[in-house]
């Protein structure tokens, strides 16, 4: 059992080395403006707690960061590790080598059919999340259901099945063709991306109980902290001090939760809950 006691989720760029149509949070990415993480201050901070914290990393691509392996290697000596990642950097091969897959909670490897076509990068996507699988690390492969993939379903499913990959495809949050989605999806377009979009029930938490900033923060690009990404009260800084809130959020104020806690890390939200 992973036990940690407190999580950092750390969208650590916003930067990208693609460019997908549904992407919301993500720039386009140029050599040289990635810069070095201060990981002695961030290793530091953590260490004050006394405590064991998942750090989950997210972007833009994660693996753009310079020297972002050795960084995840210092980390997961005593911290667990998560990752959403498109998968198609080059570290790929230095991180299954050189991180324990004990230390590593799970990695969303995101599938982006189209830009990895287009960048001849579907090879390495595969060949990385076949290392990695192999290598015993939890990997899961995820597909945006965006509108416009639909031509190429049957494609991607047998990318799929020949790979491993057991691809899962996920609400599309935008507009396509002026229609506003996930609430323009047609029945057919359910059934063709097999979606289940009872999950969307989970991101309605307005009124409700959140451990967000007690024990749970969002990491942002400059190191700022706050309890998550609806709520703007700043708690700290990665590199500075981090200030997590003596007492959880008694009703969330969201119309829309982007991050339910209760779906996206039950553990922590049940201590918080049973504490308070």
């Amino acid at each position: 059992m992973k036990n940690y006691t407190r999580w950092l989720h750390w969208n650590i760029t916003r930067f990208c080395n693609l460019s997908c149509e549904y992407c919301f949070s993500h720039s386009p990415y140029k050599t040289g403006e990635i810069v070095k993480i201060d990981s002695e201050r961030v290793l530091e901070n953590l260490d004050k707690f006394n405590e064991i914290f998942r750090i989950s990393f997210t972007g833009g691509e994660p693996f753009l960061i310079k020297d972002f392996v050795q960084f995840c290697t210092k980390i997961s000596e005593k911290h667990y590790l998560s990752f959403n990642t498109n998968l198609t950097h080059n570290s790929i091969k230095l991180f299954a080598e050189d991180i324990n897959p004990e230390r590593v909670i799970k990695i969303d490897a995101s599938f982006h059919y189209t830009q990895l076509k287009e960048k001849k990068l579907l090879d390495r996507y595969l060949n990385n999340f076949s290392l990695l699988k192999r290598n015993a690390f939890s990997i899961n492969s995820e597909q945006v259901a965006y509108p416009g993939l639909i031509s190429e379903i049957d494609v991607i499913r047998q990318i799929s099945e020949d790979n491993g990959l057991d691809l899962k495809f996920v609400p599309f949050f935008g507009v396509y063709n002026e229609k506003k989605y996930p609430e323009s999806y047609t029945g057919e377009e359910i059934n063709l991306f097999d979606l289940d979009l009872s999950i969307l029930d989970k991101f309605n938490q307005k009124g409700e109980f959140c451990n967000a900033g007690y024990n749970v923060g969002v990491v942002f690009s400059n190191g700022n902290i706050k309890p998550c990404f609806q709520i703007k009260e700043n708690i700290g800084n990665i590199y500075e001090e981090i200030k997590f809130n003596p007492e959880p959020v008694f009703q969330c104020k969201s119309k829309i939760c982007g991050c339910p806690m209760n779906v996206y890390d039950q553990k922590l939200f049940n201590i918080a809950r049973e504490k308070f």
